[in-house]
C-alpha cells in the first residue's frame, strides 16, 4: 500500500493563523474607533459651519456680533441636531458652541463626562465690518491682523484635538 499525502491542516498552523488574525484585529481595532469618533465630530461640524452663515449674515448687516441663536435667527440651541450633536448654542461674541452626546465618544477616555464640546470662534479684522469672517475651530489661532473670539467658559469640556479633523487640530 502506497501512503498518500497528508490532507488537512496541522495545529501548528491553525495556531499561526489564529495568531496573525489575533495581532491585526489588535493594531485594526483601535485605528478603527478613533476612525469612527472622527466622522462623528465631522458632522458636527458640517452642522456648526451651516450655523456660521447665520451669524456671518448678522454682522455684515449689524457690524457686531449676535449674541445668541434668536439674534442670529436660529432656532434655539436644542432644536440644532444631528445623530450625534445635542445642540448648536449661540454664545456671545457669535462663537458657536457644538454639544456633541456621549454616543460621540463611546470607549473613548473620559466618555462619561458628556456633552463633549466643539468650539468655532469668528475672527475679524478690527475696524472693518465689512471684512468677511473667518472661522477658528477650538484653541487654533487665527491669521495674523485678526482678532479671534475667546474660548468660552461654557466649553467645559472640549473634544480632544487628535479626534479634530484636520483643519481644526492644533499645530503642534
Amino acid at each position: 500500500m502506497i501512503r498518500r499525502g497528508m490532507a488537512g491542516f496541522v495545529l501548528v498552523e491553525l495556531m499561526l493563523v489564529v495568531g496573525i488574525i489575533g495581532i491585526l484585529a489588535a493594531v485594526g481595532l483601535p485605528a478603527y474607533g478613533e476612525y469612527t469618533t472622527r466622522a462623528r465630530v465631522a458632522e458636527a461640524l458640517d452642522l456648526g459651519q451651516a450655523a456660521q452663515k447665520p451669524v456671518a449674515e448678522f454682522y455684515a448687516r449689524w457690524g457686531l456680533m449676535p449674541a445668541n441663536n434668536a439674534q442670529a435667527g436660529l432656532p434655539e440651541a436644542r432644536r440644532l441636531k444631528g445623530r450625534f450633536v445635542d445642540g448648536i448654542e449661540v454664545l456671545p461674541g457669535g462663537v458657536l458652541v457644538i454639544s456633541l452626546n456621549a454616543r460621540t465618544m463611546a470607549g473613548r477616555s473620559g466618555s462619561d463626562k458628556a456633552p463633549f464640546h466643539l468650539v468655532l470662534r469668528p475672527a475679524t479684522k478690527p475696524g472693518d465690518a465689512l471684512a468677511p469672517l473667518a472661522w477658528v475651530c477650538q484653541f487654533g489661532e487665527g491669521l495674523e491682523g485678526l482678532q479671534v473670539a475667546d474660548m468660552p467658559a461654557a466649553a467645559t469640556n472640549p473634544i480632544e484635538s487628535r479626534y479634530l479633523p484636520a483643519a481644526c487640530r492644533k499645530a503642534a
